[in-house]
């Protein structure tokens, strides 16, 4: 799952689920159910998320098209 990597830095910068929800302007149980799979994120969250995680949206997220086209279920190519 393409969240699973904001869990993962998250951790490695030692920073709490409320920590990252402060910084990125999302309530504690939108980053958690983001981490956790039970909800999805847009573009927008996606962003508010890098920008919690003080870190670009390249070097969070896998940008490869196809893998963006799974996630949001549809063609991606105009986001890159």
């Amino acid at each position: 799952m393409i969240l699973n990597r904001v869990k993962e830095i998250r951790k490695e910068l030692h920073m709490t689920v409320r920590e990252l929800a402060e910084k990125s302007e999302l309530s504690h149980s939108t980053i958690s159910d983001l981490e956790n799979g039970i909800s999805t994120a847009n573009h927008v969250t996606m962003l508010l998320v890098c920008k919690g995680l003080n870190m670009r949206f390249e070097d969070v997220f896998e940008t490869d098209p196809s893998v963006l086209d799974s996630y949001f279920g549809r063609n991606a190519d105009h986001m890159q």
